[in-house]
């Protein structure tokens, strides 16, 4: 196998001397003999050795975990780990009091189930979504063909593609995908699809020689993967399966570590959080206990009762729930989300890096204006009826569908034409949809109508291509091509359908439109003819003499038109202060002219197309300095200490910078381009300039979000905090990012940012409400170990509390609409967080408060009034206190119960002690009812964090959970054979309303803060301090 391995990093390069050449720059001879081949391929023992030696032609990429693994890994992130951990604790405690024989720790035991079955619910719940991810992306599969024609001994042989072998001799024609790089040594007008590699729309010629060092630019390399558009040509494979262009540039996409998201971090922070503070006062009041002289093994138990009270069992399971429904939601939209965590990081993003051929734009060549001698006429499309509408002559006409050898694949069943696959270059394809769908030209009567003999195809050398036959049985003779190539051959032109020779006037004319034109980054094909023959033999060099009466009939210019929806989508971006940087591999002129109409660009813009030998050189920038103590501002204090020479003194709104550039200058060069400048576009730029573009822009601290559709893309995919791939795309594409959109469309991007903004809003009221239930659960065991007060809420009733009343309204916090336009907001901010101290101080420090407070009155005044109700005496305020921690239900009412002179005994309750144990679980039981009715108050409140609740969207499914809370509340507190389970008793209505008045005053309260704020300056001390 090691062996195996060194032979195929060989692939790439042939050996000579000392020194390994790049096999696109040594004569085809030194290739032959290297694999020991010929022309007329391999001998079959031959390829059955290198069989053995290189391996199956496949890409085998880094063993793809099972969708189960993600159960499993969803059990030991933080959340799930501190649930694990309390429920280890729990388990423990309850040994510990059955070895001890403590009474009432039964509790324990059932707190641990419970926790285990949340952790695997919330397990199961990533687990479906990412089987459905990986069902989706599976289905997206097309990359390589499975047959290929090879040449054996001299014999053509069709093969499975997995076969191939280096040395083999490979032919490709239009039409088919090539399975294997291959150096050319014949070829017929073959040109490939390169986009996918290097972002260009345009087809690539391929010639037999180069003298380019960087392999993806090198003319006489085909690559595995690529597209053939027009000819055919036949090579010596050169890499197969990993070691192909596609296969290295995936392997190096498998050494790009996977960040941590945001949501991520957050929820690290919470936990670590809530671990400390628990720890702490466990630790606290452990010491405290001890101190007052309850024994070690009580003290034991209430501190860790303490930690895991601290523990908001239910949040862990309202965030998955949370960010399942916004992957479902998502998933309508046409966005395939992999992971749960994903989505709210889309939320998060800053800057968005795009791809521009096939992201932003169509990646299909369109027909724009046409020049007809006199003026430009701009098309106009229809692509809902499949129509077009311009002002052309017939001469144009009868030129555009008689001069191209493009069709329509036959074997495309589409039946919508301007998405049918089309045989032939994209240029030509583009002509053949603009021709066929022009308004009142009848395509094949022309095309019917001429009888093709004789032709010189294009070739790069002299830029055009020219055919000569009869129409309608007279000479037409006809030329397409370059504009400037073509005016040259003509001597006429054609005005209003009159032939006048070219004049000055003309060409000034012919000039300022061409130039407008191609200023946009259009490509331009001129157009001209003739109604006589030429001989059959007639020569490239007789063409450019002159020696033909060509009349100039005019030009088509076309470009690769941006996609739907996605000027709106940029304009959008904008609004929501999220800045969209072009990085593509196409020409800057082309990369700019689609910018500034799609709206990336809006103002001047500066260059940064200067060779290395002009760059001034900075200090080579040290990222593990940078990134100590405030990594931010160091950023900044570094970049303005660095010479700023290279940059323009008066800088304009935006910049272009291309690959070479990148190339020359230094992280901090770069680092300063794009933390000056707002709108920027990076073109001819290769994979590994992407991810450093995006790696630049990280370290400015911005989320970055890369899209794209094709390999050269994919590094940027993976190194972003969130990688965006289209369906259609390149498979190592849709394996680098996080998320697929399933329709292609930039557009989408903003429904994802739009719900990842929402839910960032959402999981905060979530994360609040839940915790808020930890004062009033907390206080009173603090309050037991410092005066021995009662405890309020028994052990189980705090389970109900967490996972079965509460929880619901914490799920439906998450469905909640936006407070106002969350597209209107720039992205958060480096200091916005989720749980912040803002929203710890709301929840802890007052609403929490509150319910604790509205708690500890219930329990008092409900425990007096039953005593006064069964005995008509008061009860003493100091029977709540006891230094020596004696036990309030078996002692201290016992005692206050025989001391009392007269009892209302009934047959239910007959003796002391079961009266005792009533009016501690009616007690109990209005303390439960205190925390419902409070928690109801703070749903309400909850649903918004700035704007009044009377201003809150109608959100049925929180009426539905606070349905729920209610009815399971109920049942615990009315269904008789749940008391005996769960210690409560039926509770009087009168108790429910001792608790209305701190609900009111919750109420009350939020909207004077919410009010408040509204009225305030947003960033203010009040903000600060007010608003989480």
């Amino acid at each position: 196998m090691n062996r195996q391995k060194k032979s195929e990093m060989k692939q790439n390069v042939i050996e000579q001397g000392d020194q390994q050449i790049q096999v696109q720059l040594i004569p085809i001879e030194q290739i032959i003999a290297q694999y020991q081949t010929s022309e007329n391929g391999l001998p079959a023992n031959r390829r059955a050795e290198l069989l053995t030696k290189y391996g199956l032609n496949k890409m085998e990429s880094a063993k793809k975990h099972h969708p189960i693994y993600y159960f499993f890994k969803s059990q030991i992130e933080l959340f799930s780990g501190l649930l694990w951990i309390a429920t280890i604790i729990c388990i423990v405690i309850y040994i510990i009091s059955q070895l001890k024989s403590i009474p009432g720790q039964e509790y324990n035991l059932y707190l641990a189930i419970v926790l285990i079955l949340l952790n695997l619910l919330s397990g199961v719940m990533q687990f479906i979504q990412q089987i459905k991810s990986s069902k989706t992306i599976a289905s997206f599969q097309n990359l390589i063909p499975q047959t290929s024609v090879i040449y054996q001994e001299g014999i053509q042989q069709t093969i499975d593609s997995e076969k191939l072998v280096p040395g083999d001799v490979l032919f490709v024609k239009a039409g088919l995908k090539c399975p294997a790089d291959i150096r050319l040594f014949e070829q017929q007008q073959l040109k490939i699809d390169l986009s996918s590699f290097t972002g260009e729309a345009e087809p690539v010629q391929r010639l037999l020689k180069t003298e380019e060092t960087e392999i993806l630019r090198a003319d006489n390399i085909v690559f595995g993967g690529c597209g053939v558009t027009q000819g055919s040509g036949k090579g010596i494979v050169i890499a197969t399966g990993n070691n192909t262009q596609l296969g290295l540039q995936k392997k190096q996409l498998e050494s790009i570590e996977q960040k941590e998201t945001p949501i991520q971090k957050e929820i690290h922070k919470l936990v670590m959080f809530i671990t400390i503070v628990s720890v702490l006062v466990g630790a606290l009041f452990f010491g405290l206990s001890m101190a007052f002289g309850i024994d070690a093994i009580t003290s034991f138990i209430f501190a860790v009762g303490i930690i895991v009270a601290n523990v908001p069992e239910g949040l862990s399971l309202a965030i998955t729930v949370s960010l399942s429904n916004a992957a479902k939601t998502l998933a309508k939209k046409n966005v395939l989300v992999k992971s749960l965590n994903d989505v709210e990081t889309l939320g998060s993003v800053s800057v968005i890096c795009s791809d521009k051929t096939g992201t932003l734009t169509r990646n299909q060549m369109t027909v724009c204006s046409v020049f007809d001698g006199v003026k430009i006429n701009e098309v106009k499309w229809d692509y809902q009826n499949q129509k077009c509408f311009c002002s052309t002559n017939k001469e144009i006409q009868k030129i555009l569908v008689i001069n191209s050898s493009s069709s329509f694949d036959q074997q495309d069943q589409e039946q919508n034409i301007l998405k049918k696959a089309v045989i032939g270059d994209a240029s030509e394809a583009g002509i053949l949809r603009f021709i066929q769908t022009l308004d009142q030209v009848n395509y094949q009567e022309i095309k019917d109508s001429f009888v093709k003999q004789v032709e010189i195809p294009f070739n790069s050398a002299h830029k055009f291509v020219l055919m000569q036959g009869t129409f309608q049985n007279q000479p037409l003779t006809t030329i397409k091509g370059a504009p400037e190539i073509v005016i040259r051959l003509c001597k006429t032109y054609l005005e209003n359908g009159v032939q006048n020779p070219i004049d000055t006037a003309f060409l000034e004319r012919f000039q300022l439109n061409y130039k407008s034109r191609a200023a946009k980054g259009e490509r331009v094909i001129g157009l001209a003819c003739m109604n006589e023959s030429v001989p059959e033999d007639i020569t490239v060099q007789q063409v450019k003499e002159g020696c033909l009466n060509l009349c100039f009939t005019g030009f088509v210019s076309m470009q690769d038109p941006p996609k739907d929806g996605v000027i709106e989508a940029v304009n959008d971006c904008r609004t929501a202060s999220i800045q969209v940087v072009m990085v593509t591999g196409d020409h800057h002129l082309t990369a700019v002219a689609i910018a500034k109409q799609i709206g990336i660009l809006t103002g001047g813009v500066d260059e940064f197309i200067n060779e290395a030998e002009d760059v001034i050189e900075i200090a080579e920038f040290e990222p593990k300095t940078c990134f100590q103590q405030d990594k931010y501002t160091m950023l900044v204090d570094r970049i303005s200490r660095t010479s700023m020479s290279f940059l323009p003194k008066e800088m304009q709104l935006g910049a272009v910078v291309t690959g070479d550039y990148i190339q020359s200058c230094t992280d901090d060069q770069l680092l300063a381009i794009v933390m000056q400048y707002k709108e920027i576009v990076f073109a001819r730029t290769t994979p590994i300039q992407k991810h450093k573009i995006v790696r630049s822009f990280q370290r400015f601290e911005k989320i970055v979000a890369a899209t794209g559709d094709g390999l050269n893309d994919a590094p940027a995919l993976r190194q972003a905090n969130v990688g965006v791939a289209m369906a259609t795309g390149s498979d190592i594409a849709r394996d680098a990012a996080n998320i697929v959109l399933v329709n292609d469309s930039f557009a989408t991007i903003v429904d994802g940012v739009k719900e990842g903004r929402l839910i960032f809003e959402n999981l905060k009221k979530s994360m609040s409400y839940a915790i808020t239930t930890t004062p009033p659960e907390l206080i009173p065991f603090l309050l037991f170990v410092i005066c021995g007060f009662p405890n309020a809420l028994s052990s189980i009733v705090i389970i109900l509390i967490d996972l079965a009343t509460s929880i619901w309204p914490a799920f439906a916090l998450g469905f909640e609409s936006p407070e106002a336009d969350i597209m209107n907001k720039p992205p958060r901010g480096r200091k916005d967080r989720m749980f912040s101290g803002a929203l710890c101080w709301a929840s802890y420090g007052k609403i929490g408060l509150f319910q604790a407070l509205s708690l500890i009155i219930t329990f008092i005044a409900v425990s007096s009034k039953e005593f006064y109700y069964w005995t008509g005496e008061y009860l003493p305020l100091s029977i709540f206190a006891s230094v020596s921690h004696q036990d309030f239900q078996t002692v201290r009412l016992v005692d206050a119960l025989q001391n009392a002179s007269n009892i209302n005994f009934t047959t239910e309750i007959p003796t002391i002690e079961l009266l005792a144990q009533y009016i501690n679980n009616m007690a109990q039981s209005s303390a439960f009812v205190s925390i419902v009715v409070t928690q109801f108050s703070h749903a309400l409140i909850g649903r918004t964090r700035l704007n009044s609740i009377f201003q809150a969207k109608n959100n049925w499914k929180m009426w539905g959970a606070i349905g729920l809370m209610l009815a399971f509340a109920c049942a615990f507190l009315y269904l008789p054979f749940l008391h005996g389970i769960l210690q409560t008793v039926n509770v009087r209505f009168e108790y429910w309303c001792y608790n209305f008045p701190m609900a009111a005053f919750m109420l009350i309260y939020d909207e004077m803060r919410k009010l408040g704020l509204r009225k305030c300056e947003k960033g203010g001390k009040a903000f600060k301090y007010f608003y989480w």
